[in-house]
């Protein structure tokens, strides 16, 4: 659901998204007790959005030992700083896409980083529904998740990293 400082100007749009809009869907759709969603990082959340993420569906995980362990072993990997018009470029992107993660994020994402491009190398969704129906064809599709997970990783390999971005810089 997120990974850094969970204080951060994007994140707290994104994890009160989550709280507040997107967790109760999910929870409809898959049932309270089928969905989890696990927010990564350090600092605290602000305290509005503190207490949307009080849910059965939510684990607030904290610094991990291994956090691309945690994202591997994910069904797919939210990024939804961008949902309120707060658009800029996100290394969590990059994360996802190093991984070879599926990435579901907010449409406004590609704003941004115009290499986003749905269906190819990540799941785009405006609204809280479409982000659920997103995440909920992830969980029942696997093919879906590996194309999106291997788009993701071929867009990775062609424009960030270090053997292309190194030699630019």
């Amino acid at each position: 659901g997120s990974v850094g400082n969970l204080g951060a100007t994007g994140n707290t749009f994104g994890l009160y998204f989550i709280g507040n809009d997107l967790a109760p869907k999910l929870e409809d759709k898959f049932g309270k007790e089928n969905i989890i969603i696990d927010i990564f990082g350090g600092g605290t959340p602000k305290k509005k959005v503190a207490s949307t993420l009080n849910r059965p569906s939510i684990r607030l995980r904290g610094w991990v030992d291994d956090i691309n362990k945690e994202i591997l072993n994910s069904g797919a990997f939210l990024v939804l700083t961008n949902v309120s018009g707060f658009t800029v470029g996100n290394t969590r992107i990059l994360l996802a896409w190093s991984l070879g993660v599926p990435l579901i994020a907010h449409r406004d994402s590609a704003l941004s980083m115009p290499e986003i491009v749905h269906g190819k190398n990540a799941l785009l969704g405006t609204s809280a529904d479409e982000i659920a129906d997103l995440i909920y064809s992830v969980s029942k599709d696997s093919g879906l998740g590996g194309k999106i997970g291997r788009g993701g990783y071929e867009t990775y390999k062609k424009y960030y990293s270090s053997e292309i971005v190194v030699p630019k810089m």
